[in-house]
């Protein structure tokens, strides 16, 4: 059911948003149900997203690394407990170094629900402790929708302080964003530090559910299920196609 059962967190800044989805997809003939996960530390808080499964449908386990209250490298057992259509468990493996001397405040980029065109701004000030020549050299992200600005604020007294202006570009297409933007640092060790960018563009017509499943039908049997079209402007569907002569609308 579990594709991957571990993840590394690599080196994150303290106060980093890091959180980490372990998807699982129900195999089986049988409805599968997560009775519970528990982790075997404080460093990381599981969450069962979807705990009731038909076949096919995915869930997911949450990992959240708290690097607030936690620092240094710490690890954590991530046990699944399924209790439907029989007894089973499963372990998860999670992993991460959090580093005192980097502060990002707050702890992610968050640009929440972004109309699509819209370009949206958000500021994180990135903190450093430790030596007067610290440095960000580069910020590099594989999203190609985000444009970066960087000011120095603060540099003496063993503190470092960067203002960090992250844009989400009206390029951006529809669908959700979860990206990372990694610092490049002049560090000896621990080079990169991620940091995550996470949100919502939204199309101009949307269509819910995305995905039907239609479950069990017998033969010769009819089904029904209903999608939703919203738009925030005035609009008429003109037709609906597809390949498939068995469905009608």
């Amino acid at each position: 059911m579990f594709e991957k059962t571990s993840h590394d967190f690599g080196t994150i800044a303290r106060g980093a948003k890091a959180e980490y989805k372990f998807e699982f997809k129900n195999i089986i003939a049988e409805d599968v149900h997560i009775r519970d996960v528990r982790s075997s530390c404080g460093c990381t808080d599981p969450k069962i997203v979807n705990p009731s499964l038909k076949t096919w449908e995915t869930g997911h386990i949450v990992a959240a690394f708290n690097t607030r209250s936690f620092q240094g490298s710490h690890s954590a057992t991530l046990t699944v407990v399924i209790d439907k259509p029989f007894p089973a468990e499963v372990q998860l493996q999670v992993y991460g170094n959090v580093r005192s001397d980097v502060v990002f405040q707050p702890g992610s980029v968050q640009f929440g629900t972004v109309e699509q065109g819209s370009e949206v701004l958000k500021r994180v000030a990135v903190k450093y402790a430790g030596r007067d020549n610290w440095q960000i050299k580069d910020i590099r992200s594989a999203y190609p929708h985000f444009e970066v600005e960087l000011d120095e604020t603060q540099r003496g007294g063993r503190r470092v302080s960067y203002d960090l202006v992250v844009r989400l570009k009206a390029s951006a297409p529809p669908g959700f964003v979860n990206e990372q933007l990694v610092l490049i640092t002049d560090d000896q060790q621990n080079v990169r530090i991620p940091l995550d960018v996470e949100g919502q563009v939204r199309p101009a017509v949307t269509v819910s559910p995305r995905q039907m499943l239609l479950g069990e039908v017998a033969s010769g049997a009819k089904v029904s299920k209903k999608l939703v079209v919203r738009a925030k402007q005035p609009f008429k569907i003109l037709s609906i196609d597809c390949d498939d002569d068995c469905f009608t609308f």
